[in-house]
């Protein structure tokens, strides 16, 4: 998977928020709002990770049930690739 977009990442305090940059940055309206696990999720991606890569560094990271991070890692991406965000 790959983001259809060139993000640069924003702390904004209780929140980080992901603007487009680049040639296509006018194609995204709007911004993407991220909590820290999503960030972490988002910057594995950008770093080319596969979902079970991301599941197995987060699972180094925190004492989770794995299962349950499984499927938080998993409904991330999903609505990441349901808002167009990213190419499979």
């Amino acid at each position: 998977m790959k983001f259809r977009y060139t993000f640069e990442c924003m702390d904004m305090g209780d929140e980080t928020i992901a603007v487009p940059v680049g040639d296509n940055a006018n194609d995204l309206h709007g911004v993407v709002k991220l909590n820290k696990e999503g960030l972490e999720i988002f910057k594995l991606l950008q770093d080319n990770k596969t979902e079970e890569e991301i599941v197995s560094i987060l699972a180094n990271e925190y004492s989770n049930d794995k299962q349950q991070l499984t499927d938080y890692v998993h409904k991330t991406i999903q609505s990441m690739i349901e808002a167009q965000l990213l190419e499979e």
